[in-house]
C-alpha cells in the first residue's frame, strides 16, 4: 500500500494536529457509501471523535500487545517513516477492509500519537467492540450535540 507525498506531509507535518484528523474521519464516516455527488452538513468533528473512540481498541489489538507495539511493528520504528506509516496503513486496510479515505485518517492518528505512546495508552475496552464495517455500514454511531440557547 503506497501512500502519497502529499498525504504523508501531512500526516507529518506538525502545523497538522490530531482533530484535523479526528474532523476527516467523521466526513468519511458521514459519507460512506453516500449516493454520488451529495452534500450533507454535519457535525463531522463530534462523528470523527465517537467513531475514533469506538475503533480505537480495534486498532491496538491489531497494532499492539501488552502495551507495546507489536514485533512486526517494533522493526519498522528504527526504520523510514514511510515504511512505517505504509505498513500501518495496509494493515489497517487489510484487516477491516476499507478505503483508504477511512484508514488514512486512522493511521494518520495513530503515527500522530506516536505508536509506542498509542500502544502504551489503555483505550475503554469494550466487552464486545463493533467492527469497522459494522459500524460504517450501520451508521451507528450516536453524538450529542451541545444544546444551543437561541435567546442570547
Amino acid at each position: 500500500m503506497k501512500i502519497t507525498d502529499e498525504q504523508l506531509d501531512k500526516i507529518l507535518n506538525t502545523q497538522v494536529n490530531e482533530e484535523y484528523f479526528i474532523f476527516e474521519l467523521g466526513v468519511q464516516y458521514v459519507y460512506h457509501n453516500a449516493p454520488k455527488g451529495i452534500r450533507y452538513s454535519a457535525p463531522y468533528r463530534e462523528y470523527g471523535k465517537a467513531f475514533w473512540d469506538k475503533i480505537e481498541t480495534n486498532i491496538q489489538s491489531v497494532l499492539c500487545k501488552d502495551g507495546k507495539p507489536k514485533a512486526n511493528i517494533e522493526e519498522l520504528i528504527s526504520g523510514d517513516i514511510r515504511s512505517l506509516t505504509e505498513a500501518i496503513l495496509s494493515i489497517v486496510v487489510a484487516t477491516y477492509e476499507v478505503t483508504l479515505a477511512i484508514a488514512i485518517p486512522i493511521t494518520a492518528l495513530v503515527m500522530k500519537k506516536g505508536i509506542s505512546r498509542f500502544c502504551a495508552k489503555t483505550a475503554l475496552v469494550d466487552s464486545k467492540p463493533e467492527l469497522i464495517n459494522d459500524i460504517l455500514e450501520k451508521k451507528s454511531l450516536k453524538i450529542k450535540l451541545p444544546d444551543v440557547d437561541d435567546n442570547k
